[in-house]
């Protein structure tokens, strides 16, 4: 990749301040409504309920059991615990839109 197809990053910060100019809204109620969507969606996850969001995609816990594993350095056996991680998968829509903007 070169230079010139490097993208940048959106950070919190900038999706914010995207958020209040095309809401038509302050920073602060963008940042509020930010907060607010993420802590419900972790909420919602944290109790194992899937979140759909339509037009970006479906966020899911999946549970994932304990087993035992090589440390890839030493080589020695390690027990690697359960645990839940968050699968998320892009709605059609946006993936349509991605592959668009593309050039797909």
């Amino acid at each position: 990749m070169d230079e010139s197809e490097r993208t940048s990053v959106m950070t919190k910060d900038t999706l914010i301040t995207a958020m209040a100019e095309q809401a038509g809204i302050t920073r602060a109620a963008a940042a509020g409504a930010l907060a607010a969507a993420v802590e419900r969606i972790g909420a919602e996850l944290a109790r194992g309920n899937r979140v759909r969001v339509p037009g970006l995609g479906t966020f899911e816990p999946v549970r994932w059991t304990g087993r035992t594993a090589r440390h890839p350095r030493n080589g020695t056996v390690m027990r690697l615990s359960e645990r839940v991680r968050i699968r998320f998968e892009a709605s059609m829509e946006l993936r349509a839109r991605v592959n668009y903007s593309c050039g797909s």
